[in-house]
């Protein structure tokens, strides 16, 4: 397989990994009709290697570098129902080997629409989520892309409750489809096209624990996608996890920052990101119930 291929596939789950990732923060528990939570943060990180198709890492000889700024917002819509929108600025760069700027392009990147139905959202929280991802018209033909150009359903059950007197856990699983063309499920690329095989089914998961240490949040964050099955060439794989800071300054702002690495994959830069942020908010939600919650103990 040759690197432009490998480096193709690679970069084109980048956009899908820094995706899940910025969007993590979402658990079981759900907002009120009324109540709201949103969050800018911006983020950046640099790659000069990837994982192969066989888990290896590889260098590269050249540099792609990744900044974002990202909105999202959670709002209580029904009682049981919230909804969550995403959306980020990116702007991307290649780097060759004498760090002179080979390409660089700048835009929205994918869009993301979601809701998110409570069965229990007390000490002990149980939802179900619908997602769906989409480009915001970029052009996956640019090098570097802003996104795959692909869109993305999925659904998850999450899970979560308090851990002692002072932290709070959150876990999900789950299953995204991505695809170009909603119908194709062939892997027949000579006799349906392109768009026919360019589609994949995944495994889903993130969670996080949260330790209070007086107004400060320490936590420690997962998320991963692993392929089930895929009409495509080369499926990826993707690890990341990494600690999260979350300073309380009162009820409605929080301000915090964070890191993703990714241990291990295939098909997919090898990443080290950086986020910072700050969010508001108005909820009757906890310090224990998740990263939405408020200042008020239980």
């Amino acid at each position: 397989m040759t690197l432009r291929r490998h480096l193709s596939a690679a970069l084109a789950a980048a956009a899908l990994m820094t995706f899940a990732a910025s969007s993590a923060v979402a658990g079981p528990w759900s907002l009120a009709p009324g109540e709201y939570y949103t969050e800018l943060r911006g983020s950046f990180f640099s790659a000069s290697s990837y994982y192969a198709d066989n888990g290896d890492r590889i260098a590269t000889n050249t540099l792609y570098e990744s900044r974002s700024l990202r909105s999202y917002s959670e709002l209580g819509w029904k009682k049981h129902l919230s909804v969550q929108l995403s959306l980020p600025a990116v702007s991307n760069t290649f780097r060759d080997s004498d760090d002179h700027i080979a390409t660089s392009n700048s835009g929205l990147g994918d869009f993301g629409f979601g809701m998110r139905w409570s069965f229990a959202n007390g000490a002990k929280a149980t939802a179900l989520q619908l997602a769906w991802q989409a480009p915001t018209g970029c052009n996956p033909a640019l090098n570097p892309a802003l996104g795959d150009g692909n869109q993305a359903l999925s659904a998850a059950l999450h899970l979560g409750g308090t851990a002692g007197k002072n932290a709070f856990w959150q876990a999900s699983a789950g299953y995204k489809y991505d695809y170009r063309s909603a119908g194709a499920r062939s892997t027949d690329a000579a006799a349906d096209g392109a768009a026919a095989v360019d589609w994949a089914d995944h495994f889903t998961t993130d969670g996080a624990v949260g330790l209070w240490m007086g107004d400060l949040n320490v936590a420690g964050q997962w998320v991963a996608e692993l392929p089930m099955s895929s009409g495509r060439a080369l499926e990826t794989q993707w690890v990341l996890a990494g600690p999260r800071l979350t300073y309380r300054v009162d009820e409605r702002i929080d301000a915090f920052a964070g890191s993703w690495h990714s241990p291990v994959g295939k098909n997919v830069l090898h990443i080290d990101e950086y986020y910072a942020g700050v969010t508001w908010k108005a909820t009757k939600l906890n310090r224990m119930q998740g990263f939405l919650g408020g200042s008020k103990r239980p």
